[in-house]
């Protein structure tokens, strides 16, 4: 069951800067979209590259990928993280609801981190899960190219999460790839896919 949010939310992060995080405004969402689609071609500050692929691809040919994307973006929790002393943007995160059918409280999250920092990955992918709780998620999913290998480390240490399926894929520039996804059943820290 959903828990009552109220915000902004003050935490700390575990070198001790002072964070908020706050609902995201009209012109970051455009701002996010964006992003995204730099973060595919730079291999750069996005932990899920996957989503926003399937709507390069998808949507390429309509010409209305940002209109796609945003109508997607509309009923999803979109949140920004920002360093409380001068309100710069730290990650943008959308719990996002699968494209394709998983039940409709599972989510697929994006999160579009500022900075190359592992432990600052760590923070942000613990804030997810709290806040996917939070809004009664029951379920995430996540799918992790085999080349980002700190992300699939950070992955493969989180308590809960379990590798459900392994597919072959492609990055945007063509190379070949492999992705893994795994799946936490956030309402039973005990549940287990069964094959």
């Amino acid at each position: 069951m959903a828990e009552p949010l109220s915000f902004p939310l003050e935490m700390t992060l575990p070198d001790g800067t002072q964070v908020t995080v706050r609902l995201m405004s009209d012109t970051e969402k455009i701002w996010l979209y964006s992003n995204l689609n730099t973060s595919i071609d730079t291999g750069f500050g996005a932990i899920d590259f996957r989503l926003v692929d399937q709507f390069r691809t998808s949507l390429e040919l309509t010409g209305k990928r940002e209109a796609e994307f945003l109508h997607y973006m509309a009923p999803a929790p979109k949140y920004v993280l920002e360093r409380k002393s001068d309100a710069s943007a730290m990650a943008y995160i959308l719990l996002g609801k699968t494209r394709f059918y998983r039940g409709l409280k599972q989510t697929d999250p994006v999160i579009v981190t500022q900075f190359k920092s592992l432990e600052f990955d760590a923070f942000c992918f613990d804030l997810v899960q709290s806040l996917a709780k939070r809004h009664g998620f029951v379920g995430m999913y996540v799918d992790v190219f085999t080349s980002n290998a700190k992300l699939l480390e950070l992955i493969e240490s989180c308590e809960g999460f379990q590798q459900v399926a392994e597919m072959p894929g492609r990055t945007y520039d063509g190379r070949e790839v492999t992705s893994k996804v795994f799946y936490k059943h956030l309402a039973d820290e005990n549940f287990r896919v069964t094959q």
